[in-house]
């Protein structure tokens, strides 16, 4: 059985987690961490028709420095109501602990003032758990929406799949061009995208197989192997990743792994019409 806390720990871990839901309060959506970096960035038209894996790269990197500046708001909002809440104790050890370090030196105060500072590591060990959770959806998610953000950009169409139906027939697609209706009734019109920022151990479990339908993986993943590459193709999809890493699989026989700068173009010419930049 697990440890039961005594009423007064219970009224505290309360409390702590009304800090962490507050301190959580500072990290915005990440649709508006986009609108932040895409005003900052300035991205025009012709570079992201040309250059999107590229474009993909920046957004990508840039949202990371942006969600970082807001968790270290968060560490110190949840250190300044620390001390807020501990102020009246703290001071009132102050002059003891002080006196300690003089008259039995520094092992004698390390062991007594280790409490307090476990205090507050079990206050941030909270916030982390939550922080964590956070940043494995935040790439991804933050993958997806650049993608489709960066294609209207550019007036190629795209749509995520929305509703019961969608999502039923269209698992695992993370979005469909030119929209929703072609991919439901007329798919052989239509292109399948899968989006996963990394391939990570279990990525075969977590994207579509073809099907018979044109269906793209779009990931900024680094570190793709032949043997990956190869599940990939035994998959019947064709993968989009970063330039530098097209090149180094199509080197060696992979052409179904193609640059991310290509999409564009690619979609233009799957869609059948001039949509571009």
């Amino acid at each position: 059985m697990g440890r039961t806390y005594p009423s007064h720990e219970i009224a505290q871990l309360a409390k702590w987690d009304a800090v962490v839901k507050r301190a959580k309060e500072h990290i915005p959506s990440v649709e508006k961490i986009l609108d932040e970096e895409l005003c900052t960035l300035s991205l025009d038209k012709d570079f992201v028709f040309r250059r999107f894996g590229k474009a993909l790269q920046r957004i990508d990197e840039q949202a990371t420095e942006i969600y970082l500046k807001h968790e270290r708001q968060a560490m110190e909002f949840i250190a300044q109501e620390w001390l807020e809440q501990r102020r009246e104790q703290l001071q009132q050890d102050w002059e003891r602990l002080w006196a300690l370090l003089r008259e039995r030196g520094w092992d004698a105060f390390k062991q007594e003032v280790m409490p307090v500072f476990m205090d507050f590591a079990q206050l941030v060990q909270r916030l982390e758990k939550d922080l964590g959770n956070m940043r494995k959806t935040r790439g991804g998610l933050t993958f997806e929406r650049a993608v489709e953000r960066l294609l209207a950009k550019i007036a190629i169409p795209c749509e995520r799949p929305m509703g019961r139906e969608a999502q039923r027939n269209l698992e695992r697609i993370d979005l469909v061009s030119p929209d929703v209706q072609t991919a439901l009734n007329e798919p052989k019109r239509a292109i399948f995208l899968t989006l996963k920022r990394t391939l990570r151990e279990r990525w075969k479990q977590e994207v579509p197989a073809a099907q018979g339908r044109r269906c793209w993986l779009l990931t900024l993943d680094p570190d793709i192997p032949e043997t990956k590459a190869d599940e990939i193709h035994e998959k019947g999809l064709e993968a989009f990743v970063p330039e530098e890493v097209a090149v180094q699989l199509r080197q060696k026989g992979k052409i179904w792994m193609r640059s991310l700068d290509e999409l564009p173009k690619l979609l233009q010419e799957a869609l059948g019409g001039e949509m571009g930049c």
